[in-house]
């Protein structure tokens, strides 16, 4: 998934810029798909995802997605 993509998912689910910035970060690292579904706080900090708070927001976003992709 590109950086446009993901920050498309990030607008999607609701996340506001804070937040949607990191995309790049998710792209540098490789992630996507299966491996954003699976990733802790631990792998966000790894990185380049260091604020708790946005950690958190992230979190819950991708709890979201995988309870999203679990119903279809």
């Amino acid at each position: 998934m590109s950086v446009a993509g993901l920050f498309d998912v990030c607008c999607i689910v609701g996340l506001d810029s804070s937040v949607a910035r990191y995309a790049e970060c998710f792209e540098e690292a490789g992630i996507t798909g299966r491996l954003l579904m699976m990733l802790t706080n631990n792998d966000l900090e790894e990185i380049g995802i260091a604020k708790l708070g946005h950690q958190e927001i992230l979190l819950q976003s991708i709890a979201l997605l995988r309870s999203l992709v679990r119903l279809r």
